[in-house]
Protein backbone atom coordinates (compact mmCIF):
# COMPACT_ATOMS: atom_id res chain seq x y z
CA UNK A 1 0.00 0.00 0.00
CA UNK A 2 1.36 3.42 -0.94
CA UNK A 3 1.48 5.73 2.07
CA UNK A 4 0.38 9.33 1.63
CA UNK A 5 2.23 12.38 2.89
CA UNK A 6 0.40 12.62 6.22
CA UNK A 7 0.80 8.89 6.95
CA UNK A 8 4.43 8.68 5.86
CA UNK A 9 5.55 11.62 8.00
CA UNK A 10 4.15 10.27 11.21
CA UNK A 11 5.31 6.69 10.76
CA UNK A 12 8.84 8.00 10.28
CA UNK A 13 8.55 10.12 13.39
CA UNK A 14 8.06 9.44 17.08
CA UNK A 15 4.95 9.12 19.22
CA UNK A 16 5.98 12.24 21.10
CA UNK A 17 6.10 14.13 17.82
CA UNK A 18 2.58 12.99 17.01
CA UNK A 19 1.19 14.40 20.20
CA UNK A 20 1.94 17.94 19.10
CA UNK A 21 0.24 17.14 15.79
CA UNK A 22 2.07 15.84 12.74
CA UNK A 23 5.14 18.02 12.45
CA UNK A 24 7.47 18.50 9.52
CA UNK A 25 9.63 21.16 7.99
CA UNK A 26 7.65 22.01 4.88
CA UNK A 27 9.79 21.57 1.83
CA UNK A 28 8.15 22.37 -1.47
CA UNK A 29 8.20 18.65 -2.25
CA UNK A 30 6.25 17.81 0.90
CA UNK A 31 3.82 20.67 0.23
CA UNK A 32 3.20 19.39 -3.30
CA UNK A 33 2.72 15.84 -2.03
CA UNK A 34 0.19 16.96 0.59
CA UNK A 35 -1.78 18.90 -2.02
CA UNK A 36 -1.81 15.95 -4.41
CA UNK A 37 -3.01 13.59 -1.70
CA UNK A 38 -5.82 15.97 -0.76
CA UNK A 39 -6.82 16.56 -4.37
CA UNK A 40 -6.92 12.84 -5.14
CA UNK A 41 -8.98 12.12 -2.05
CA UNK A 42 -11.72 14.67 -2.72
CA UNK A 43 -11.81 14.77 -6.53
CA UNK A 44 -14.38 11.91 -6.63
CA UNK A 45 -16.62 13.84 -4.21
CA UNK A 46 -16.55 16.93 -6.41
CA UNK A 47 -17.30 14.81 -9.48
CA UNK A 48 -20.51 13.66 -7.78
CA UNK A 49 -21.60 17.30 -8.11
CA UNK A 50 -20.75 17.50 -11.82
CA UNK A 51 -17.45 19.36 -11.47
CA UNK A 52 -13.69 18.86 -11.39
CA UNK A 53 -11.45 19.84 -8.49
CA UNK A 54 -8.25 21.72 -9.30
CA UNK A 55 -5.62 23.01 -6.86
CA UNK A 56 -3.54 25.93 -8.09
CA UNK A 57 -0.17 25.73 -6.36
CA UNK A 58 1.44 29.09 -5.58
CA UNK A 59 4.46 28.10 -3.50
CA UNK A 60 6.33 31.39 -3.90
CA UNK A 61 3.40 33.54 -2.79
CA UNK A 62 3.53 35.35 0.56
CA UNK A 63 -0.25 35.82 0.62
CA UNK A 64 -2.02 34.32 3.62
CA UNK A 65 -3.56 30.86 3.37
CA UNK A 66 -5.60 30.36 0.24
CA UNK A 67 -8.63 31.27 -1.82
CA UNK A 68 -11.21 29.39 -3.83
CA UNK A 69 -13.16 30.11 -7.01
CA UNK A 70 -15.32 28.49 -9.68
CA UNK A 71 -15.20 28.68 -13.45
CA UNK A 72 -17.86 30.59 -15.34
CA UNK A 73 -19.77 27.42 -16.19
CA UNK A 74 -19.47 26.07 -12.62
CA UNK A 75 -17.72 22.89 -13.79
CA UNK A 76 -14.27 23.67 -12.40
CA UNK A 77 -13.91 24.15 -8.65
CA UNK A 78 -10.58 25.76 -7.80
CA UNK A 79 -8.51 25.99 -4.65
CA UNK A 80 -5.71 28.57 -4.87
CA UNK A 81 -3.19 27.61 -2.19
CA UNK A 82 -0.24 29.81 -1.24
CA UNK A 83 3.08 28.61 0.15
CA UNK A 84 3.17 31.16 2.97
CA UNK A 85 1.45 28.97 5.57
CA UNK A 86 3.71 26.00 4.88
CA UNK A 87 6.74 28.22 5.52
CA UNK A 88 5.30 29.72 8.72
CA UNK A 89 6.89 28.63 11.99
CA UNK A 90 4.92 25.95 13.80
CA UNK A 91 2.74 24.88 10.88
CA UNK A 92 2.11 21.13 10.88
CA UNK A 93 0.85 18.90 8.11
CA UNK A 94 -2.39 18.54 10.06
CA UNK A 95 -2.96 22.26 10.59
CA UNK A 96 -2.24 22.72 6.88
CA UNK A 97 -5.02 20.21 6.21
CA UNK A 98 -7.42 22.55 8.05
CA UNK A 99 -6.63 25.28 5.51
CA UNK A 100 -7.34 22.93 2.60
CA UNK A 101 -10.57 21.73 4.20
CA UNK A 102 -11.70 25.30 4.85
CA UNK A 103 -11.27 26.28 1.20
CA UNK A 104 -12.98 23.12 -0.03
CA UNK A 105 -15.74 23.82 2.49
CA UNK A 106 -16.75 26.94 0.60
CA UNK A 107 -17.65 24.62 -2.28
CA UNK A 108 -19.22 21.71 -0.37
CA UNK A 109 -20.32 22.73 3.11
CA UNK A 110 -23.62 24.37 2.16
CA UNK A 111 -25.91 26.24 4.53
CA UNK A 112 -25.43 28.95 5.57
CA UNK A 113 -24.19 30.65 2.42
CA UNK A 114 -22.80 34.09 1.68
CA UNK A 115 -26.20 34.91 0.20
CA UNK A 116 -29.77 33.65 -0.04
CA UNK A 117 -29.74 33.76 -3.80
CA UNK A 118 -28.95 30.94 -6.21
CA UNK A 119 -26.13 32.77 -8.00
CA UNK A 120 -24.14 32.46 -4.74
CA UNK A 121 -22.33 29.14 -4.40
CA UNK A 122 -19.96 29.84 -1.51
CA UNK A 123 -20.65 28.72 2.06
CA UNK A 124 -20.18 31.39 4.72
CA UNK A 125 -16.76 31.63 6.38
CA UNK A 126 -17.90 30.19 9.71
CA UNK A 127 -19.62 27.31 7.93
CA UNK A 128 -16.47 26.49 5.95
CA UNK A 129 -14.57 26.38 9.25
CA UNK A 130 -17.19 24.23 10.99
CA UNK A 131 -17.37 21.80 8.06
CA UNK A 132 -13.59 21.47 7.94
CA UNK A 133 -13.60 19.67 11.28
CA UNK A 134 -17.07 18.12 11.19
CA UNK A 135 -16.77 16.52 7.76
CA UNK A 136 -13.54 17.07 5.84
CA UNK A 137 -10.82 16.13 8.34
CA UNK A 138 -12.92 13.25 9.61
CA UNK A 139 -13.28 11.82 6.13
CA UNK A 140 -9.66 12.46 5.16
CA UNK A 141 -8.20 10.90 8.31
CA UNK A 142 -10.53 7.91 8.43
CA UNK A 143 -8.19 6.51 5.77
CA UNK A 144 -5.11 6.77 8.05
CA UNK A 145 -5.74 4.62 11.15
CA UNK A 146 -1.99 4.06 11.61
CA UNK A 147 -1.44 7.77 12.07
CA UNK A 148 -4.49 8.24 14.25
CA UNK A 149 -3.33 5.55 16.68
CA UNK A 150 -0.40 7.75 17.73
CA UNK A 151 -2.84 10.24 19.29
CA UNK A 152 -4.14 7.77 21.88
CA UNK A 153 -2.40 9.55 24.77
CA UNK A 154 -3.66 13.03 23.91
CA UNK A 155 -5.71 14.38 26.82
CA UNK A 156 -9.12 15.15 25.30
CA UNK A 157 -12.01 14.29 27.64
CA UNK A 158 -14.41 16.13 25.35
CA UNK A 159 -13.64 13.58 22.63
CA UNK A 160 -14.31 10.67 24.98
CA UNK A 161 -17.61 12.24 26.02
CA UNK A 162 -18.75 12.88 22.46
CA UNK A 163 -17.80 9.62 20.73
CA UNK A 164 -18.27 5.95 21.58
CA UNK A 165 -15.70 4.19 19.41
CA UNK A 166 -11.91 4.31 19.53
CA UNK A 167 -11.46 5.27 15.84
CA UNK A 168 -13.80 8.25 16.28
CA UNK A 169 -12.08 9.34 19.48
CA UNK A 170 -8.64 9.13 17.87
CA UNK A 171 -9.68 11.33 14.93
CA UNK A 172 -11.19 13.78 17.41
CA UNK A 173 -7.92 13.89 19.38
CA UNK A 174 -5.91 14.39 16.22
CA UNK A 175 -8.24 17.18 15.14
CA UNK A 176 -7.83 18.91 18.50
CA UNK A 177 -4.05 18.96 18.16
CA UNK A 178 -4.35 20.35 14.64
CA UNK A 179 -6.70 23.08 15.90
CA UNK A 180 -4.15 24.11 18.53
CA UNK A 181 -1.52 24.57 15.83
CA UNK A 182 -4.02 26.39 13.59
CA UNK A 183 -4.77 28.76 16.48
CA UNK A 184 -1.14 29.79 16.72
CA UNK A 185 -1.03 30.46 12.98
CA UNK A 186 -4.05 32.77 13.25
CA UNK A 187 -2.08 35.23 15.39
CA UNK A 188 1.34 34.89 13.75
CA UNK A 189 1.56 38.68 13.54
CA UNK A 190 0.91 39.16 17.24
CA UNK A 191 -2.02 39.17 19.64
CA UNK A 192 -3.57 36.70 22.02
CA UNK A 193 -3.54 33.11 20.84
CA UNK A 194 -7.11 31.74 20.72
CA UNK A 195 -7.78 28.58 22.70
CA UNK A 196 -10.15 25.61 22.39
CA UNK A 197 -10.76 26.08 26.12
CA UNK A 198 -11.83 29.74 25.96
CA UNK A 199 -14.97 30.19 23.82
CA UNK A 200 -15.87 33.56 22.37
CA UNK A 201 -18.80 34.96 24.43
CA UNK A 202 -20.12 37.04 21.50
CA UNK A 203 -23.76 36.44 20.48
CA UNK A 204 -24.52 37.87 17.05
CA UNK A 205 -27.92 39.39 16.33
CA UNK A 206 -27.83 38.27 12.72
CA UNK A 207 -25.86 35.76 10.67
CA UNK A 208 -22.26 36.83 10.05
CA UNK A 209 -21.04 35.48 6.72
CA UNK A 210 -17.57 37.09 6.63
CA UNK A 211 -14.62 35.96 8.74
CA UNK A 212 -15.37 36.15 12.46
CA UNK A 213 -12.72 36.88 15.10
CA UNK A 214 -9.87 34.40 15.58
CA UNK A 215 -11.32 32.89 18.76
CA UNK A 216 -14.68 32.41 17.08
CA UNK A 217 -12.96 30.60 14.21
CA UNK A 218 -11.37 28.19 16.68
CA UNK A 219 -14.76 27.69 18.35
CA UNK A 220 -16.23 26.74 14.98
CA UNK A 221 -13.57 24.09 14.46
CA UNK A 222 -14.02 22.71 17.97
CA UNK A 223 -17.78 22.46 17.65
CA UNK A 224 -17.46 20.84 14.24
CA UNK A 225 -15.02 18.36 15.77
CA UNK A 226 -17.57 17.47 18.47
CA UNK A 227 -20.58 17.09 16.18
CA UNK A 228 -21.49 13.40 16.14
CA UNK A 229 -23.61 13.54 12.99
CA UNK A 230 -22.03 12.40 9.75
CA UNK A 231 -22.01 14.73 6.77
CA UNK A 232 -23.56 13.44 3.55
CA UNK A 233 -21.03 14.27 0.82
CA UNK A 234 -23.56 13.55 -1.92
CA UNK A 235 -25.50 16.67 -0.86
CA UNK A 236 -24.74 20.37 -0.47
CA UNK A 237 -27.34 21.31 2.15
CA UNK A 238 -29.51 24.25 1.14
CA UNK A 239 -27.91 24.75 -2.27
CA UNK A 240 -30.48 26.07 -4.77
CA UNK A 241 -33.27 25.66 -2.22
CA UNK A 242 -36.51 27.01 -3.66
CA UNK A 243 -37.17 29.09 -0.53
CA UNK A 244 -33.69 30.63 -0.53
CA UNK A 245 -30.30 29.28 0.42
CA UNK A 246 -30.35 30.81 3.92
CA UNK A 247 -34.04 30.15 4.54
CA UNK A 248 -35.66 27.94 7.16
CA UNK A 249 -36.07 25.32 4.46
CA UNK A 250 -32.34 25.36 3.69
CA UNK A 251 -31.59 25.14 7.40
CA UNK A 252 -33.80 22.10 7.73
CA UNK A 253 -31.75 20.38 5.04
CA UNK A 254 -28.60 21.12 7.03
CA UNK A 255 -30.15 19.75 10.24
CA UNK A 256 -30.15 16.26 8.75
CA UNK A 257 -26.38 16.27 8.31
CA UNK A 258 -24.98 18.44 11.13
CA UNK A 259 -25.68 19.33 14.77
CA UNK A 260 -28.23 21.86 16.06
CA UNK A 261 -29.07 22.61 19.68
CA UNK A 262 -32.77 22.43 18.78
CA UNK A 263 -32.25 18.74 17.99
CA UNK A 264 -30.92 18.04 21.47
CA UNK A 265 -27.19 18.46 20.84
CA UNK A 266 -25.50 19.96 23.89
CA UNK A 267 -22.24 20.28 21.96
CA UNK A 268 -21.27 20.24 18.32
CA UNK A 269 -23.59 23.05 17.16
CA UNK A 270 -22.37 26.11 15.24
CA UNK A 271 -21.23 28.79 17.69
CA UNK A 272 -23.36 31.87 18.30
CA UNK A 273 -20.36 34.17 17.77
CA UNK A 274 -21.19 34.00 14.03
CA UNK A 275 -24.24 31.79 13.56
CA UNK A 276 -27.86 32.88 13.90
CA UNK A 277 -30.72 30.58 13.04
CA UNK A 278 -32.76 31.50 10.00
CA UNK A 279 -36.04 33.37 10.39
CA UNK A 280 -36.56 33.69 6.64
CA UNK A 281 -39.39 31.56 5.35
CA UNK A 282 -38.97 32.73 1.75
CA UNK A 283 -36.15 34.79 0.31
CA UNK A 284 -37.31 38.01 -1.40
CA UNK A 285 -36.46 38.54 -5.08
CA UNK A 286 -32.89 39.82 -5.60
CA UNK A 287 -32.58 43.57 -5.72
CA UNK A 288 -30.24 45.56 -8.01
CA UNK A 289 -27.45 45.45 -5.41
CA UNK A 290 -27.73 41.74 -4.63
CA UNK A 291 -26.15 40.25 -7.74
CA UNK A 292 -22.36 40.47 -7.72
CA UNK A 293 -22.31 39.34 -11.35
CA UNK A 294 -23.58 42.76 -12.40
CA UNK A 295 -20.70 44.65 -10.78
CA UNK A 296 -17.27 45.63 -12.15
CA UNK A 297 -14.32 43.47 -11.18
CA UNK A 298 -13.09 44.64 -7.74
CA UNK A 299 -9.41 45.23 -7.15
CA UNK A 300 -6.92 43.12 -5.20
CA UNK A 301 -7.77 42.31 -1.60
CA UNK A 302 -11.50 42.45 -2.16
CA UNK A 303 -11.99 38.72 -1.86
CA UNK A 304 -12.94 38.47 -5.52
CA UNK A 305 -10.69 37.48 -8.39
CA UNK A 306 -8.65 40.39 -9.73
CA UNK A 307 -7.28 38.30 -12.59
CA UNK A 308 -10.35 38.33 -14.83
CA UNK A 309 -10.03 40.13 -18.16
CA UNK A 310 -13.80 40.53 -18.52
CA UNK A 311 -15.62 43.69 -17.39
CA UNK A 312 -18.14 41.56 -15.45
CA UNK A 313 -17.36 39.23 -12.56
CA UNK A 314 -18.48 35.71 -13.41
CA UNK A 315 -16.12 33.85 -11.14
CA UNK A 316 -16.08 34.69 -7.47
CA UNK A 317 -13.05 34.08 -5.30
CA UNK A 318 -13.41 33.87 -1.52
CA UNK A 319 -10.83 33.55 1.27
Amino acid sequence: MRLGAWTRLLLLGSVAMAQTSVRAEFSQELWESSLSEFENHFAPVVRQHGAELKIERLWQSDADGGRCSRSQDGKLWNLHIYGEMARAKGTTTDSFAILLCHELGHHLAGYPFYSQYHYEWAAAEGQAEYWAAQACLRDLWSATPEVNSHFLQVDAPQCDAAFDTTPERLICRRTLKAIESWARYQVKKGGRVPSPERPDPTRVKELKVAHPAAQCRIDSLVQGMLCTRSFDFSLIPGRLHRMGQNSIGAENEARATSCFAEDGFKQGARPACWFKKSTTELAPPPGPNDDWRAKPVPGPGSGYSSQETMPIVLTKEVP
